[in-house]
This record gives C-alpha cells, sequence and structure tokens, in this order.
C-alpha cells in the first residue's frame, strides 16, 4: 500500500509578492510641482482661507505626537480636571468643558446662539509661522510628528485691539528660540514662573519678526543678532486656548457682498482668546511621502469619525515644510495619489499601530484607532468611483484600510456589473450560434466578457492586505465577498420565486394580524433587506407554515423556539471559489493564513474537494489502522516517516511524535477516533452536503479534540486543501472564519 504519510503536500518556501516600484519614504510629486497645489483657482473656499490665514498669519498650527491623536481628540470631549483639584476656583488654564444654553441663541453661526460652545476648550502650546509657513520648523521631528493642525485665530480691526484681548485671556506668546516649557513653568493658580512672563511679546512682534526672518539677511533671535540668516528658524511658542466652537462656517462664492462682510464682523464673536478658537480648520503633513500623506487621510478619518461628517465636511489638507511654501491637497490630487497608491506603492500599515493590530495581540485602544482611520472610497458624490476602478479602489481597501461601507459598495457594483455581464453574454453566445467557425476569435472576447469582475477585484484585494500583512483588512474583504456574493446568489436562485413568497408574507401578515397573541414581528430575523427597504425573507415559506410555533412563543416567550426557527430557514451556500493558492506561499503570517485559509475551506466546500478528499482520508486511516494493528514493524516505520518530515519541518506540529504511542498502541487508538469522527461527520458520502454548516462544525469538533496530531492534522490539511504549514491553531482559526462567513451569507444581519 502507499504509506499514508506520503500524502503530506511538499513544503513550499515562502515567495513573497513582488515589490512596487514606490515605496512609502518616496515624494509624490505632483503636490509639489503641479499648479493645481499653488494657485487658488484650482481649490475651494475652505482651502481658500487657510492660505490666506497662513500668508496672512492669522492662523497657528500645532504638531501632533504620532501616539499622541487619540488623548487630543478626546480632549475635545473630555475636559481635564482642574489643576488645582477645585473646580470652584478654576484658573485661566484649566479646560472649560462643553456648554449649551438657550440664552441669547440666534444665528450667530450653524451651532446656535453666541453662548453655544460643544466642545471642550484647552489651553495647549502652538506656533505662528512666517508667511506660508517657510523657513520655520515646526515642533517635533518630522517623524515622530507628521502630521498636525491648522486654528484660525479671531479676527480684529487692529493690533492693539489683539493685545488687549490676548492680555486679558493670558493668551501667551513667546518669540522664536526661547524654550518657555509651560508644562514645568505655570502654577496651581496659573501664573508663569521663573521669569517667563518676562519674556513674552505680542502676537503682533512675532508676527514682525517672521516677516524679518523671510526677507531679512540679518535679524534677531532672542538676545542673539544673527548675520547672513539661518536655513531653518527655531519655532515660537503661542499658548492658545483651542476648541470651545466648531469649525467656523465659510462663505460661499454665492454669498453677496453684504454677507461676506456681516460674517467677516462676526469672526471675533465666533472664535474667542477666552472660549476657544474652535476646532481646527486645517490638517498638514509636513512632508510629500506616501507615508505622511496617508498619515494626513488617516487623520482625517479619524476627525470624521469624532467630530462627524457634518462639522469636517470639506477640511483641507495641506503640506507645510520650512524649504517650501504651502501646498494644498485638493480633492483631485487626493484621486491622483490614491490612483498611484492603487498601482504603484507598496501598501503599509500605521506604524504606531501595526505591531498591535494582529491576530494574537491586540490591543483595544489601537483597534480602535484602527477602525477610526478607515478610509472613506465611496467619494464625494461618487466622484472618487468616477476616478478610480473596481480593481484600485480594492487595492486601496485591502492595503490601506477602508470603511465597511464603501467595501460593501464596491463590491456590489463588480456584482452587478457581473450580472450585467453575464446576461449580455448569454445573448451574444445565442446569437453566435448562427455564426460560421471562422469566428473564434468573437467567441474568445464574449467568454472573456463573462469572467467573474467580483473574484478578481477580491483576489487583488487580498493581495494588496498580504503585500501590507494586514490580517484586519483581509479579513474585512473576505466576509464582505461573502455577504455581498449571497445577495446575488439570492437574487439569482429566489426572483422567480419572488411573487410567490411575497403572497406567502402577505398571508403570514393577515394571519398575524388575525391573532393578537402572536406579536413576533417577521424582521426580527433579520434577514436580506434590498437597498435600505425590507423586501421579506426570500425563506418565509417555513416560517409561515410554523403558524403554532409563533403562538408558543408568545405565549411561553421561549427564546430557543425562535434560535429553532431560524435554524429551520435554508442556509446559503459557499460564496464562489477564490483563487488563494499563490497568496497562501507568498505569506507566513498567522492571521493572513487564517484568511486565506478560510477562503481556501470555503472553495474546498463549494467545488467538491472537501467531498472527495474527505473520502480518501477515511479510507486511508482505516487501511493505516488495519496494518498498524497486525504489524509493529509497521508502526515503527510511520512514527520513522513522521519524525523525518517534522525534522524538515514539512508538518506544522508544536510537538514531535511520541515513540511510546506507536509502540504501545495509542497512535491507534487516537487514529480509531479519528476515523470515527470523521464518520460521525460524513455518516454518507453521497449524501451529506458538505456546503452547509454542519460540515465546518464537524471539522471544529475534530480540532478541538486534538492534542499532538500528526497523521490526523496531515489528514486534515489534505481534506481542506491546506498546505503544511496549518498547525492545528491554524486550522481553528481558518475553520472559525469560515464558518462566520457561511453563516453572514445565511442570516447576514444576524
Amino acid at each position: 500500500m502507499t504509506s499514508v504519510e506520503s500524502r503530506h503536500q511538499p513544503h513550499e518556501l515562502i515567495v513573497p509578492l513582488p515589490r512596487l516600484e514606490l515605496s512609502r519614504n518616496d515624494e509624490f510629486r505632483p503636490l509639489l510641482v503641479t499648479d493645481e497645489s499653488q494657485h487658488e483657482d484650482y481649490w475651494t473656499e475652505a482651502e481658500r482661507d487657510v492660505y490666506r490665514r497662513m500668508m496672512d498669519q492669522t492662523a497657528c498650527v500645532k504638531t501632533i505626537g504620532n501616539k499622541d491623536w487619540t488623548d487630543f481628540l478626546t480632549r475635545f470631549q473630555t475636559p481635564k480636571a482642574s489643576s488645582n483639584g477645585e473646580t470652584q476656583h478654576r484658573n485661566q488654564r484649566d479646560d472649560i468643558g462643553p456648554s449649551t444654553t438657550s440664552e441669547g441663541q440666534g444665528d450667530d453661526d450653524e451651532e446656535g446662539g453666541p453662548n453655544n460652545f460643544p466642545y471642550t476648550s484647552f489651553v495647549t502650546s502652538t506656533t505662528l509661522l512666517p508667511s506660508g509657513g517657510t523657513k520655520m520648523r515646526a515642533y517635533g521631528s518630522t517623524s515622530k510628528y507628521t502630521t498636525g493642525v491648522v486654528f484660525a485665530l479671531p479676527d480684529y480691526p487692529t493690533d492693539d485691539e489683539e493685545a488687549v484681548a490676548t492680555t486679558a485671556t493670558q493668551t501667551w506668546s513667546w518669540p522664536a528660540g526661547y524654550s518657555a516649557k509651560t508644562e514645568f513653568n505655570i502654577d496651581s493658580q496659573g501664573a508663569l514662573l521663573n521669569g517667563r512672563a518676562d519674556a513674552l511679546v505680542p502676537l503682533a512682534t512675532l508676527r514682525r519678526h517672521n516677516h524679518e526672518y523671510v526677507t531679512h539677511t540679518d535679524y534677531k533671535i532672542g538676545e542673539r543678532f544673527v548675520q547672513g540668516g539661518l536655513h531653518h528658524v527655531p519655532y515660537n511658542e503661542v499658548f492658545l486656548r483651542v476648541g470651545g466652537r466648531g469649525r467656523r462656517p465659510i462663505p460661499t462664492n454665492d454669498d453677496d457682498d453684504t454677507n461676506k462682510t456681516n460674517t467677516t464682523a462676526r469672526r471675533p464673536r465666533y472664535r474667542s482668546f477666552d472660549k476657544g478658537v474652535g476646532l481646527p480648520v486645517a490638517l498638514f503633513c509636513r512632508t510629500a511621502s506616501f507615508g505622511h500623506l496617508f498619515s494626513l487621510l488617516r487623520i482625517r478619518a479619524r476627525m470624521i469619525s469624532t467630530f462627524g461628517e457634518a462639522q469636517m465636511q470639506g477640511l483641507p489638507l495641506v503640506l507645510i515644510a520650512p524649504d517650501i511654501s504651502i501646498r494644498i491637497l485638493t480633492e483631485s490630487l487626493q484621486q491622483q495619489l490614491l490612483k498611484v497608491a492603487a498601482s504603484e506603492l507598496n501598501p503599509f500599515q500605521n506604524p504606531s499601530i501595526a505591531h498591535h493590530t494582529k491576530i494574537d495581540h491586540t490591543q483595544p485602544a489601537c483597534m480602535q484607532t484602527k477602525l477610526e482611520e478607515l478610509i472613506d472610497l465611496s467619494g464625494e458624490h461618487d466622484k472618487l468611483c468616477e476616478t478610480l476602478t473596481h480593481h484600485e479602489l480594492v487595492r486601496i481597501a485591502g492595503g490601506f484600510g477602508a470603511t465597511d461601507e464603501s467595501v460593501a459598495k464596491i463590491l456590489r457594483d463588480a456584482m452587478i456589473h457581473d450580472t450585467t455581464t453575464t446576461t449580455s453574454t448569454s445573448t451574444k453566445q445565442q446569437q453566435s450560434q448562427h455564426r460560421t467557425e471562422n469566428d473564434d476569435d468573437d467567441n474568445e472576447d464574449i467568454e472573456a466578457e463573462g469572467r467573474h469582475a467580483l473574484q478578481d477585484i477580491v483576489n487583488e484585494g487580498l493581495a494588496a492586505s498580504v503585500r501590507a500583512s494586514d490580517y484586519y483588512t483581509s479579513r474585512q474583504l473576505l466576509i464582505l465577498y461573502s455577504l455581498v456574493s449571497s445577495e446575488g446568489q439570492r437574487n439569482s436562485t429566489d426572483d422567480d420565486k419572488h411573487q410567490q413568497d411575497t403572497a406567502l408574507l402577505n398571508e403570514g401578515k393577515a394571519q398575524k394580524a388575525n391573532h393578537e397573541t402572536s406579536t413576533l414581528d417577521i424582521s426580527e430575523m433579520k434577514l436580506e433587506t434590498k437597498e435600505g427597504q425590507e423586501d421579506g425573507p426570500k425563506n418565509c415559506s417555513a416560517l409561515l407554515d410554523s403558524k403554532a410555533m409563533l403562538l408558543k412563543y408568545k405565549r411561553d416567550g421561549d427564546p430557543d423556539i425562535l434560535t429553532n426557527m431560524k435554524k429551520s430557514l435554508v442556509p446559503r451556500p459557499p460564496p464562489p471559489p477564490l483563487d488563494t493558492d499563490r497568496l497562501r506561499s507568498a505569506t507566513n503570517s498567522d492571521g493572513l493564513l487564517a484568511v486565506l485559509g478560510a477562503a481556501q475551506i470555503l472553495k474546498a466546500m463549494q467545488d467538491g474537494g472537501a467531498k472527495r478528499r474527505t473520502k480518501e482520508s477515511w479510507e486511508a486511516v482505516e487501511e493505516w489502522i488495519e496494518h498498524g494493528e497486525r504489524n509493529i514493524a509497521f508502526r515503527l516505520a510511520s512514527w520513522r516517516d513522521l519524525r523525518s518530515a517534522q525534522n524538515d519541518l514539512e508538518i506544522a506540529v508544536d510537538e514531535s511524535s511520541s515513540f511510546m504511542a506507536f509502540v504501545s498502541g495509542k497512535a491507534i487508538s487516537n487514529r480509531k477516533n479519528f476515523a470515527q469522527q470523521l464518520h460521525q461527520a460524513v455518516p454518507s458520502i453521497e449524501h451529506t452536503d458538505f456546503n452547509t454548516m454542519r460540515f465546518l462544525l464537524a471539522i471544529d469538533d475534530i480540532t478541538n479534540r486534538m492534542n499532538s496530531p500528526c497523521l490526523r492534522l496531515e489528514l486534515l490539511q489534505y481534506v481542506l486543501g491546506l498546505d503544511n504549514r496549518y498547525s492545528i491553531a491554524h486550522l481553528k482559526r481558518a475553520v472559525e472564519l469560515a464558518a462566520t462567513c457561511l453563516n453572514i451569507s445565511a442570516y447576514r444581519n444576524e
């Protein structure tokens, strides 16, 4: 006989996917050289406003540490305790919590009246950059302080009025190069210590010095006179109260001059040195590298998640670097950035949280950050979808992360394309039957049109997640693919039953109305909805035939009745198979192996491979048991073959095979139990449905009973079509995810 141990697949070397042309450190050149990033003709009104403020020095910037964004954003929602621990004795440095009162409410802004401050205001260190952000380097290194925010200052007619306001509110500012270190030089009453008050200068002085830094070759920094100038000037510090208000409403091009004048006149009332200058009016990065630009996109997503789309809609994204003037990352340039990233850029995760968002090591805070920074690929008014193809969009989703809604939309669009193409191809094939045999090229074109776009783009997305080594984006893609493909299967198989099911549903609702004791709404089943409208469960026949069960549910309130009714619905088969063989051989990540293994398991269930190999495995283990019971030499030879495979790393096991297990007959007992479990899982190969959850539950039960398997693990790998790297832990993870996908396919909203 052929030794069962020889069935293990040969060990495959890990061959990573070929690297793409660009990396995270390369620059996105269009942002630096195109007219679109430098001229107002291409900008929105919000972008023009930020640019003018940066040029006029009426905005301050603050760089945020890559690991400090959560604390920074949270502070707008939750004020810190008073510095002296007594809220009744607040000083001007303490946080001011949100305040919304009905007194004096009017139309001063979109948030209500002048007493409406929906966000916490707090004092923080910022910098007033020279015109355009040139010459002066902001706080921190560009590697640890990659991105930052821009705050607009209140507008005052004269410098004297501004000086009065800053003095009254203790809005402190120090010249370039002065190390204020306010965190160590303020007492509990909010007063400055160690001579810091003596070095204060007005904002007007900072502006004058900034102008000299940019235009003069000789100038004074602190107490030192610099001749010939410096390439980079040390940053100044403005201790500014931020928050309180939201973003300033920007007048549109349609507003008349009178409205614009009135809006400008209200600005000092909207922004206040006393109550806070509002939320950031822009985000900025410090280099044009792809790494910094994607950090910018991710931070914008977090801002939207924190403050809502209404507040952050149209938030300008800019580049501020000391060597160049300010650059605007317009919507069009953002689309170009994503297009280049989809085809030429090696994808990457957020390096600050990448090591804390793995399958076996995920910190809740880091996972929350990852969810908040998912990019919305829907695009405003679908403009992004008009610029990028489905393949490009899903590569961005797999490589960099995108919201569930936008990924699902991409997959649904591809599914609709498949449906339309299949219908068109079927018509063309019927027409081609009347053509001659010389039309082979036309027939090939027809077959090409019928290819599955949905499966193709999911494979593209999974490849991008493998490049980025991102377990969560690959898992998201597989789950959403199962969900969307189940919609397509449901529509294609049940449309012809729609009228019948609708009639049954209406009949059930009528019966329910006639029996006041039955209040179970079919919507409790949480099944399919179509385009936001409940279309009724397509499998409602079994539900409506269970009138007695409905009445019993109402009378007894037994939750198991509802559970059993849900289980009575016909589950959906696995999604169409994905070709992930190349991807599995390109990674050794535990998380990615689990996702790609789940895809392979669903494929084996769908294409019949699991059924065929289960029969072969059951016969093989029965054959081994028969020979092993009669011949100890055969068992010892099997042990030697297994140890050889383990030493060559050809089988993924946690422990080496025990010699005594083969001598004593323990190996025979284990394999008898395994054969029995296989037989119980599939009592009849011909009549067992390998497409259902039952098969996965049986495999999961088998793996849970294994301690240190060798041959049994090898056979399970063979049954499911997996390679030798899949240990029991890998198998469990893959089976669990496959079961999740299958369950979602059957009960999509449960």
